[in-house]
């Protein structure tokens, strides 16, 4: 049972409580979830509409979410304000930088939406963009990702006809007889299932890992026809994973999985023709197969695009349109996107110079473990331009971008050592250190 989200609307941010009045804004959601009716609660009669009010951040991501007018139940009201934590939103701009702001946003729960949602599974609803989203959260959750078995709960079927078997997948860890259920149906054909068998013992999902057995699961689904089982084989030959590495079985394995539009081996297809790995390099058919996984919401493919549009490569190069297809992957988390598009704000690329707006996209591009984007930080942090230094954040990413090999990071490390009070010293290393533990303790063993 399902629910609407109504148009949201827009205001600065400020300290203290929101304001009563707000600007009507076009304020897009990216990666939405919407909340699902309590168990229980549509029996019971509980149907209302709950008046969110959400910080959205300059990077898109949600801070504070609070309930600005009640439905009258508070189950409903608190489903909404828990799913509200998990959204990302393209952010308000002020003269082309991103800024923070409050969104009014109504949520309804009404008595019309199991029909809804019940047409909606039969016509396979969901546009591009959301069914690219729940596979790719059905993918984490197969390699593992709690938060992504988390937001599954929270996906509209409809989007993902494949979704249920996402959801035994996860089940199958803590309930055996969900776990032979699953092998059951890969056993007599279902090629979905015999991928997800496949990761169970590629990853030791609630079994001992069995690199074999994830092998042949794989082989069996991709052999039916799955373009999941195909992209995945095709992972595994092009990185040589108990297979013999074949970069030409990949492609033509990715090639077979693009043509059943599957976002994320259109982008290896492309990928193959930009750097021409066993196909001679041609930017052209690269820009085309970047552009169907980028239009179905691929963060993946929006970078690459970005980077040919930036670089020039097959198109006349185009700082706009790099910036924008950056921009669009950073609201996803890509890394890679918010590290190039917050240089293109410090160097003032198609935007006016703003080390400020680089900041956030620079820590989230560090936090994923990139090292240009911890040695930016530490840059910003030391040269005391446009943005105040503060030498223990400069000594934290700098030893952090040390720690990961970098050793353009030492110099500098140096520098802010000397200028560094022992405080400050005390600091920075105190939080490098925690970072990385933290880190480590999240690594895949």
């Amino acid at each position: 049972m399902w629910l609407a989200l109504c148009a949201p609307v827009l205001t600065s941010a400020q300290n203290g409580p929101p304001p009563t009045h707000a600007v009507a804004q076009d304020l897009t959601y990216n990666a939405q979830f919407p909340p699902r009716f309590p168990p229980g609660a549509a029996q019971a009669g509980h149907f209302g509409k709950v008046l969110l009010m959400v910080l959205v951040r300059a990077d898109g991501s949600t801070g504070d979410v609070a309930v600005e007018r009640s439905s009258g139940y508070a189950d409903l009201d608190a489903s909404a304000v828990s799913v509200a934590k998990h959204w990302r939103f393209i952010p308000a701009a002020k003269d082309g930088v991103p800024v923070a702001g409050w969104a009014r946003v109504p949520v309804d729960f009404h008595a019309n939406a199991p029909a809804a949602a019940g047409s909606s599974a039969q016509a396979g609803g969901g546009d591009q963009a959301d069914r690219f989203e729940a596979n790719r959260l059905l993918l984490a959750a197969v390699a593992g990702d709690d938060e992504a078995k988390q937001r599954l709960d929270h996906i509209d079927a409809a989007k993902l006809p494949a979704l249920e078997d996402g959801k035994l997948f996860v089940l199958s860890k803590q309930q055996p007889d969900q776990r032979a259920a699953l092998i059951e149906r890969a056993s007599h054909g279902d090629t979905l299932a015999q991928y997800l068998v496949g990761a169970i013992y590629e990853t030791g999902y609630g079994v001992d890992k069995d690199p074999t057995a994830a092998v042949d699961w794989f082989r069996k689904s991709a052999d039916a026809g799955n373009p999941v089982g195909q992209y995945k084989l095709g992972l595994l030959y092009e990185s040589g994973w108990h297979v013999s590495k074949d970069p030409k079985q990949a492609f033509e394995l990715y090639m077979k999985a693009a043509r059943q539009n599957m976002a994320a081996a259109q982008h290896a297809v492309g990928r193959f023709y930009e750097h021409g790995i066993v196909v001679a390099q041609d930017y052209q058919e690269a820009l085309s197969w970047y552009r169907k996984s980028a239009a179905a919401g691929n963060p993946n493919a929006q970078t690459s695009l970005g980077y040919l549009y930036q670089q020039g490569l097959g198109v006349p190069a185009d700082e706009k349109a790099a910036f924008d297809w950056f921009q669009q992957a950073a609201r996803q988390g890509q890394p890679v996107a918010s590290f190039n598009l917050g240089l293109m704000y410090v160097k003032g690329q198609s935007v006016l110079p703003n080390r400020r707006a680089a900041i956030p996209l620079f820590e989230k591009a560090a936090e994923a473990g990139l090292a240009p984007a911890q040695y930016s930080l530490g840059l910003i942090y030391e040269q005391n331009v446009e943005v105040p230094a503060d030498y223990a954040k400069a000594l934290q990413w700098f030893s952090i971008c040390l720690a990961g090999g970098d050793q353009q990071c030492s110099d500098h490390l140096e520098t802010a050592h000397q200028h560094a009070t022992p405080a400050q010293v005390a600091e920075g290393e105190s939080a490098a250190r925690d970072w990385l533990a933290h880190h480590s303790a999240r690594a895949p063993h």
